[in-house]
Formats: structure tokens, sequence, C-alpha cells
């Protein structure tokens, strides 16, 4: 009996789950990693070497076991502990995607065999003097994310449907970024009267327009604080704020700490990781 083929049309294509961004990648040894109420629309990776480190989400405690891959979904609050000496290879990434995780959970996994070898040579290459190689270190960061994320069971995630004029609205938003578009500008861009468009937008984003540019400015605020030497009066013109007083209120009353204060949070010395890309239009 002939073996059967599987024939594909010439338009049949797989629809796209999402795409991922890697920010940041490095491997450290962590002496201090107290941090408190960090909260970043960024995703953690994390995988150590040994014993000690823990974090805790909603009062809850969670030790980080040796060998096993954590991720913290974006917008999470959590702290963080460690004892000295664990070697912690970590990630922050974005996920660009029509999925969403179910709130609530921190996923973990004991890596397969295949993950393990990915995850050995992506710290062999952090290990390298000067770093190891950009593109590597790039390749292997996008295989362990990605081999982390495909882990997670199908209940995990839900399908956000985004309503065409919210999504012609969103992408308009974006071309226009740091600047802000009037709501009528934007209830003409959905194609709906403007009472009609505040509700749908804020029914699917959960915020009005303003809130939502406000969110899209801080977010930009957490890559240029983290991954570039920018200072804070240059951060707060990119990012469309009027002065740094203004950014920096608007910064407290989201993150609760100023942005001088989340900077310093960060714990990786310069030569503990790789900056992999940064969003920002010059870096």
């Amino acid at each position: 009996m002939p073996s059967q083929q599987i024939q594909f049309r010439e338009n049949h294509c797989l629809t796209p789950v999402g795409n991922t961004q890697i920010h940041f990648c490095g491997l450290v040894v962590l002496d201090w990693w107290e941090l408190y109420n960090t909260v970043s629309p960024l995703w953690r990776w994390y995988c150590n070497e040994g014993e000690g480190a823990s974090i805790t989400v909603a009062g809850r405690r969670i030790e980080l076991c040796p060998h096993t891959v954590y991720l913290i979904p974006p917008n999470v609050e959590f702290a963080t502990h460690t004892t000295p000496g664990v070697r912690h290879t970590y990630l922050h990434f974005s996920l660009d995607s029509v999925f969403r995780l179910q709130e609530g959970l921190i996923p973990k996994h004991r890596p397969a065999p295949f993950e393990r070898e990915a995850i050995i040579r992506l710290r062999g290459e952090l290990e390298t003097a000067g770093g190891g190689s950009p593109f590597m270190v790039s390749f292997f960061s996008q295989t362990v994310v990605n081999l982390a994320l495909a882990a997670l069971p199908r209940e995990a995630w839900k399908k956000v449907c985004i309503p065409w004029p919210v999504e012609r609205v969103l992408q308009r938003m974006r071309e226009a970024y740091p600047a802000a578009l009037s709501n009528a500008a934007l209830a003409k861009t959905s194609g709906l009267h403007r009472n009609a468009f505040m509700k749908a937008f804020r029914d699917f984003t959960g915020y009005s327009p303003r809130q939502y540019l406000l969110r899209l400015r801080l977010e930009e605020a957490v890559h240029l604080l983290w991954y570039t030497t920018c200072s804070i009066d240059e951060i707060a013109g990119k990012t469309g704020f009027y002065d740094r007083f203004h950014f920096s209120r608007a910064f407290k009353t989201h993150y609760r700490c100023t942005p001088a204060r989340y900077r310093g949070q960060n714990p990786v010395p310069s030569s503990g990781g790789m900056v992999i890309e940064s969003r920002t239009g010059d870096a």
C-alpha cells in the first residue's frame, strides 16, 4: 500500500502565535538580590545552578530550585531574596501575541535534555571573555525562551480577540508615539462615534486612551532606565513628558518608586550580561 502524502495548498499557513523579543540576557553570581515591589512590563526567565534564591509573589514565597526554569509574566509585582553565591542565569523578554497567560500563574518546569543543552550553551557563551558572540547569545536566548513557553499547557493560555476598530486605533497610537492624539482623532480612526469608541477602547484595554498612552510611555521609560545610560532628563524627553518632574511623579505613582531608585534596583554589573536588542530609536 503506497504511503499517504499530506499535501498543502499554496495558501495554507499556520496561525501566528506570537513573537518573542529578547531585551537582556545575563549570568551573574548573586551576592545581593533583595528587591521589593518590583514590577516590569517584561517577562522574566530564571534558571539557577544552586539553592538559596527565592521570589515572593502575592505573599507566596517560591524557592527557586536548581536547574529549574521559572517564568514571571509582565506586570506581576514580586520581591526577590538570595543567599550569597548563587549562579543566576536570567533573561528579560517581551511576547507580542494574541494569546495571554492566565492570571496568577508563575510557571516552572524541569528542562528536557535538549533544552538543558541549550541552557548550557547559553551559559558557555556568557562565560566567554568579552561576553561571547552576540549572535550565539541571541540565538540560544530565543531558543530557551521559546522552549519554556512551549512547555506551558494549552489551558494556561487564553486567546485575546482585538476588535478591529480598537486594533486600528492602537496601531495609530504606536505610529504617533510619544505624541498624544485627541479622542476625536482616535474615534475618527476607529470609524465609530466618539462615545462608542471610548467604551470599546476601555472594554478591551481597561484604560482610557490617555491612560493607555501613559502606560506606553512608562513601559518605554523602564527600557531606557534598565538598558541604556540615558539620563532621567533625557528619558523624560524621549517618552513625551513635559519635564523630569512630571515624569518622576507619573513613574512613582505607577511603580511606587522614583526612576532613580528603579534604575538602582538593577543588581547586575555591566559585565554580567548582554543587551540583546532595544526598542529605543537610537540604541
